[in-house]
């Protein structure tokens, strides 16, 4: 079984923001916007969003992929929910993101799994020791058996991992943009 880090396609394609309006109602928000594996479907307020430019390097011109980068997570598109939806966990939150007319969903991965392997991981150091990132991730592959979408500990609850198994396959198989796929 291979793990991999989920990234947002940014070369490609565009990111959420939230507008400078609603600055207040997010201040106003306990944990604000931030998504760190924590229960947000209480306190959450699908905030108006704006749509950073960004031209598609490849195309020449703006486009909206299916799921698209929004503070540490995605917001998946009506068509996007309606495929991965059946391949999230159970814990996992849907939260409502307003663009235009169209109603988007945040992704909040809410299954921690504390699967490093803490002896074997090679990990960043500031000069005084403290850890600042991950260099070689080593998993626990026995504890990630069943698990698709997870974060961990070690990165604050924000980066999020799948493992090969039906959310990758299911975004390239049915052919959504906006992610990228790191094998670990």
């Amino acid at each position: 079984m291979s793990v991999f880090k989920v990234h947002p396609d940014t070369n490609k394609f565009k990111g959420f923001y939230p507008t400078e309006t609603d600055e207040n109602a997010i201040l106003e928000m306990e944990g604000g916007l931030g998504l760190f594996g924590k229960e947000r479907k209480e306190d959450w307020r699908g905030v108006p969003v704006y749509l950073e430019e960004l031209e598609d390097r490849d195309k020449g011109v703006a486009t909206v992929p299916d799921l698209v980068r929004f503070q540490n997570s995605y917001a998946l598109s009506e068509k996007a929910k309606r495929i991965l939806e059946p391949h999230l966990s159970p814990e996992d939150e849907l939260l409502p993101l307003k663009h235009g007319g169209e109603t988007w969903y945040v992704l909040n991965v809410m299954k921690k799994v504390e699967a490093t392997d803490k002896e074997k991981t090679k990990y960043l150091f500031t000069d005084s020791m403290s850890i600042l990132g991950i260099k070689k991730h080593v998993f626990k592959m026995e504890l990630l058996e069943g698990v698709n979408l997870f974060k961990i500990g070690d990165t604050g609850y924000v980066e999020i991992y799948c493992n090969e198994g039906s959310f990758k396959k299911t975004v390239e198989d049915n052919g959504l943009t906006g992610l990228k796929f790191t094998e670990l």
